[in-house]
C-alpha cells in the first residue's frame, strides 16, 4: 500500500524576542504562523505546539477513518468532530501532553455497523495516535 519510510520535511524561523510569532512551514504548503500560547504568558498570536499536537491527532484520526470509508464504500454526509488536549504532569512530575479525548459525530451514514466497525479499526491503526503516549479516549455519535 505504502512505500515505508515516508519523510516528510518541516522548518521554522523565529527571532529572540519572546512577544513575537514566528513562521512554521512544510515545504509543500504555506506558513503557520506559531506562538506561545497565553496560558504560558505568550502572545497567544499563532498555533501553539500544543494546539498543532492536538490537531495532528485529530486530523490523522479523521484522515485514517475517511480512508477506512472510501475503502469500504461507507459513505455520510457529515463528519464532525471535537477534541480537547489536557496538559498535565506526569509520575515523574515532567509536564507532558496527558490526555487526548475526542468526539466523533456522523450524519446520514449508509451503514451504521460497518461505520462502528471502522471507527475501531481507525483507533487501533492511526498513525499518530499509535506514535504517542498520550492517553486518549474516543466516542462516536451517530446522528
Amino acid at each position: 500500500m505504502y512505500k515505508f519510510p515516508i519523510e516528510f520535511e518541516f522548518n521554522a524561523t523565529a527571532n529572540d524576542v519572546f512577544g513575537e510569532s514566528w513562521s512554521s512551514v512544510s515545504h509543500e504548503y504555506e506558513a503557520l504562523r506559531c506562538d506561545i500560547p497565553q496560558k504560558f504568558n505568550g502572545m497567544g498570536q499563532g498555533f501553539s505546539s500544543e494546539e498543532l499536537f492536538g490537531l495532528s491527532l485529530l486530523n490523522s484520526f479523521v484522515a485514517t477513518f475517511k480512508s477506512y470509508a472510501q475503502q469500504s464504500d461507507l459513505s455520510f454526509a457529515k463528519l464532525e468532530s471535537e477534541a480537547v488536549l489536557l496538559v498535565d504532569r506526569n509520575v515523574d512530575g515532567k509536564p507532558c501532553m496527558h490526555r487526548f479525548e475526542l468526539v466523533i459525530t456522523l450524519s446520514d451514514v449508509s451503514d451504521v455497523v460497518l461505520a462502528q466497525k471502522l471507527f475501531l479499526e481507525t483507533q487501533q491503526n492511526c498513525f499518530i495516535l499509535n506514535s504517542v503516549k498520550t492517553e486518549s479516549d474516543f466516542s462516536l455519535v451517530i446522528i
